[in-house]
């Protein structure tokens, strides 16, 4: 859990995937805020290397751009989907 070790402390992760193929990943941090700037920084941020995200901004820029991959939900595969579970009061 690399990716959001920058968030703050962690409690527990999983990484998962369901009989669709579907990854899912659950991160549960000590504190909430830490959570909620997780889910502000992390929702959508594009998971290709910087090489792979130049090329395909050069490949859009001359139309040669090839059409985005989508998951078994319909979400672009390069982006992450990252949401709050679940709020404790």
């Amino acid at each position: 859990c690399e990716l959001f070790d920058g968030f703050g402390p962690i409690q527990a992760a999983k990484i998962m995937t369901d009989q669709r193929g579907r990854h899912f990943g659950f991160v549960n941090f000590e504190q909430p805020n830490d959570a909620k700037e997780c889910v502000k920084m992390m929702h959508c941020k594009d998971l290709r290397t910087r090489k792979e995200q130049r090329e395909a901004k050069k490949l859009e820029a001359e139309g040669k751009a090839p059409p985005v991959k989508l998951d078994v939900d319909g979400h672009p595969e390069h982006l992450l989907y990252v949401s709050r579970a679940q709020k404790k009061e």
